[in-house]
């Protein structure tokens, strides 16, 4: 019961978050690109943050869910091998919360504190949108291959 409700929050949590990823890529970003860099420096220090109080837990919570229905998954390893759509999910997911601090801890910080310079802006959110359009395919991609696991799942226990 319990692994089986864990893959419909992982299914959840990661839809959420794909859902989230899309409308940045493409109204968020895309209004950064239109606008003076004076003022996407100061729309990204007013409302950057909140936006990513409510993405970053999303994509925290599909991790851990999509880990705890891969885990749920090892009894059965050996009598039928590795779930390769929950492996699958997991890592998706996995280097979508990667690209975090690998790029966007940084790229941020830069806009909260206003430490980037005008004419640097243009090339940053250029940058952000090419990150940001990698984890949401990554992130999208984990969410059909939950679907994808939790409905070859449903039709064995038919």
């Amino acid at each position: 019961m319990i692994a089986r409700l864990s893959k419909l929050v992982a299914l959840l949590c990661s839809s959420g978050f794909s859902v989230g990823l899309i409308l940045t890529s493409v109204v968020i970003v895309e209004s950064w690109a239109s606008m003076e860099p004076t003022a996407a420096i100061d729309w990204f220090a007013e409302f950057g943050l909140p936006l990513g109080f409510v993405m970053v837990p999303f994509g925290a919570l599909a991790l851990v869910f999509s880990a705890v229905a891969l885990l749920s998954t090892l009894p059965s390893l050996r009598k039928t091998g590795v779930d390769w759509y929950w492996l699958a999910a997991f890592m998706l997911t996995a280097c979508t919360m990667l690209l975090l601090p690998l790029y966007f801890w940084d790229a941020n910080t830069l806009f909260f504190d206003g430490a980037i310079l005008p004419a640097d802006v243009p090339a940053e959110v250029q940058r952000w949108k090419f990150w940001n359009w990698m984890r949401t395919i990554m992130s999208v991609l984990a969410s059909f291959v939950i679907l994808l696991a939790l409905l070859r799942e449903a039709r064995w226990s038919v």
